[in-house]
């Protein structure tokens, strides 16, 4: 008896408008399928394995990005997994062709088996958190970039390898924190993260400041702690000028009583005209290649705000 798979027709739809599966070609709209489902004892939230056909000849990538979908927005996959946990996320925009702005929706279906009646996701228009995703690339050479490479230079961020993309924060959106994905290190180097320098209110460094490039992994921003000799003091402070009060920061030195202090805050985009996302890197980039995460909420009655 051959091995079975089982095949899912899902759904996605949006409250916003815009046909989602033009964004999944875009890649601002990935499709997460985990094994799920409560009584799963082994393997439970791992990557699901699947195929684009029902024989399991083509494998399909997990997540699911590029793809076409069908009519209605609608995308089939299979697998031997029963049941699973589907995710999918909303790197896109609102409603504007280019899909500039970033909100970070999701939406999520847990234990869903062949069999269940509902497979549809609906990506809300009114949702608290988000995580917008701003992946970066300094190994992209391309016309259209701006410039032709983000080394020692302010600019759009180059989000994949030979391209540049704009990416714009709508008003209302509070920021609360920060993570950076190093997936390929620059050794020596950072960058800094904020809003264009040219519009009002901007300010190249004002989310990120300084944020290292020299280790693979997880790098999280924020005050740095040195162990000394005498004390523990905060010696740097790797979240900018908008992540902390005024005089927020105050570096410390191995001497009693010298410790230091951060004091961090939210970030509210209304708060200026600057809506641009920049990102600088410094001189010797070459290779760094990864994601930054920006964890944030939306006050809804400023969703609609350009």
């Amino acid at each position: 008896m051959g091995i079975r798979y089982n095949a899912y027709d899902l759904a996605i739809y949006d409250e916003l408008g815009p046909q989602v599966g033009t964004r999944v070609t875009d890649g601002t709209v990935t499709i997460e399928v985990r094994v799920g489902g409560v009584k799963a004892t082994s393997g439970n939230g791992a990557l699901a394995t699947l195929f684009s056909d029902p024989e399991g000849n083509t494998s399909l990538t997990n997540p699911i990005t590029g793809t076409s979908f069908g009519d209605r927005d609608r995308v089939q996959f299979f697998t031997t997994s029963d049941p699973v946990d589907i995710i999918v996320r909303d790197y896109g925009d609102r409603s504007l062709a280019s899909y500039p702005m970033r909100f970070g929706r999701y939406g999520v279906l847990w234990g869903v088996t062949p069999r269940s009646q509902y497979k549809t996701v609906v990506l809300p228009a009114q949702q608290g958190l988000r995580i917008v995703k701003i992946p970066f690339s300094a190994t992209g050479v391309d016309a259209d970039d701006v410039p032709e490479s983000w080394d020692n230079a302010e600019a759009s961020c180059v989000i994949a390898n030979n391209s540049a993309t704009t990416i714009r924060l709508c008003k209302g959106f509070c920021v609360t924190g920060f993570a950076v994905e190093v997936r390929t290190a620059d050794a020596t180097e950072t960058f800094d993260l904020g809003l264009l320098s040219s519009q009002t209110g901007g300010d190249a460094d004002g989310f990120l400041d300084g944020v290292s490039l020299g280790t693979a992994g997880w790098v999280y921003p924020g005050p740095t702690i040195t162990a000394g000799s005498n004390e523990n003091y905060v010696s740097d402070a790797t979240l900018g000028a908008y992540m902390r009060y005024a005089d927020g920061f105050l570096a410390g030195a191995n001497t009693a009583t010298d410790e230091g202090s951060f004091y961090p805050r939210i970030y509210m985009s209304d708060t200026n005209a600057a809506d641009t996302v920049s990102i600088t890197g410094s001189a010797g980039i070459d290779t760094a290649e990864g994601d930054i995460y920006m964890f944030g909420y939306i006050i809804p009655s400023s969703f609609v705000t350009a």
